[in-house]
């Protein structure tokens, strides 16, 4: 039996226990016939019995109040770990809601390079990628059933911007995986934008942050600067033309070379690839 359970039989008991104090002590009290010794035995008994009750009673109402005290205790932690519950359950509310807002942004994002493009395309979400960021593979969830097929473009949209994402390299029934950019296998035709000079694009593999755009004649370094814009010349090749690539954040100058290398921060930031879309036609007009 516990404290509390000792102290809850005091409080429930407490007058009868006092009744059974006094009943003692006046029944000894009684046993004394003598008048003298009575009276004597009489102020000592009420004096013991009132100093017993005062004591008692003191100490019960101590016990009382720490028996309140504990009750009170525990109702505040209930009603606090009540009031945590409500509070964390609102908070996944607006976490919730706040998540919703941003994908209602995105696919309204989607909509808008959808109703831009010229030709025909499927937009897509983006269902998995490799471990950490390498980057080796995008799957999308799209496949042969809604007319994706191998060799096909691949696009995306981030924040007012479209960018060239990679290529189809597998075409599954519900299913596709997607060769980026960044890949060592991946080139495509490229353009700067400004100074219109040609060049090849290919990755670096999927440990760089870069892409690398070579064959571009040495005689041009002093017309390209940093942060011009690299896009797909669409001269022979499945890519239309005119997608942007990415921007120029180094340029390369070897003694002996007839050609500078660039070095380009991709236009798509992959890390926050969730839509693609696939393009099913070639060489329009973006």
């Amino acid at each position: 039996m516990g404290p509390f359970r000792i102290f809850e039989i005091l409080r429930k008991h407490r007058d009868n226990i006092l009744f059974g104090v006094c009943a003692v002590f006046a029944f000894f009290l009684l046993t004394f016939t003598h008048s003298d010794s009575r009276n004597g035995l009489e102020r000592f008994g009420f004096t013991v019995l009132s100093s017993v009750q005062k004591g008692w009673f003191a100490g019960v109402d101590f016990l009382l109040q720490k028996i309140n005290s504990i009750s009170e205790l525990k109702q505040l932690k209930s009603e606090y770990d009540a009031l945590k519950d409500r509070f964390d359950e609102q908070h996944r509310f607006l976490d919730t809601i706040e998540g919703l807002k941003a994908e209602n942004e995105l696919l309204k994002e989607q909509m808008y390079i959808s109703d831009r493009l010229e030709y025909e395309h499927i937009t897509t979400d983006v269902i998995a990628k490799d471990p950490g960021n390498f980057l080796s593979y995008v799957k999308i969830g799209c496949g042969s059933a809604e007319g994706v097929e191998k060799y096909m473009p691949v696009i995306a949209y981030q924040q007012g911007n479209y960018g060239l994402v990679g290529l189809v390299v597998e075409s599954g029934y519900s299913a596709s995986e997607i060769m980026p950019l960044f890949s060592s296998n991946f080139s495509v035709a490229a353009r700067l934008q400004s100074s219109r000079y040609e060049g090849l694009v290919s990755g670096l593999g999927y440990t760089s942050d870069f892409i690398l755009m070579r064959y571009i004649p040495r005689a041009a370094a002093g017309e390209i600067k940093i942060g011009d814009l690299v896009v797909t010349s669409g001269m022979r090749s499945i890519y239309p033309y005119g997608i942007p690539i990415g921007y120029v954040d180094q340029i390369v100058s070897e003694k002996g070379e007839i050609s500078v290398s660039l070095y380009l921060k991709p236009a798509i930031e992959f890390s926050r690839l969730e839509y693609v879309q696939v393009l099913k036609a070639q060489n329009p007009e973006l």
